[in-house]
């Protein structure tokens, strides 16, 4: 029996993107999201944030799973909505 991770919270791209309506994956609200975020921005907004991320290529967005575009996994050091609204002020900051 493989024993879970309750340590990291998983996060997608696809959480974080603008083209994406909501019902497609989409977390965020329009004004803090930007167009095609890749697993490696955020990594470096997470990494920034002193997240601990851990960059994960291969991975695929469960449905979405042809593109491909990766995740992160993050420290639980905030719940997950306030991390993930950390990390997309991050990447609207970047951008």
């Amino acid at each position: 029996m493989v024993k879970a991770k309750d340590d990291m919270f998983i996060i997608w791209p696809q959480y974080f993107d603008s083209d994406l309506p909501r019902s497609k994956g989409r977390r965020m609200p329009l004004s803090l999201s930007v167009h095609g975020p890749s697993a490696e921005e955020l990594f470096h907004a997470a990494r920034r944030l002193s997240l601990s991320p851990v960059l994960e290529n291969e991975k695929a967005y469960p449905s979405r799973w042809m593109g491909g575009r990766g995740r992160i996994k993050i420290a639980k050091k905030f719940d997950k909505t306030s991390s993930m609204r950390k990390i997309a002020e991050g990447l609207v900051r970047k951008r």
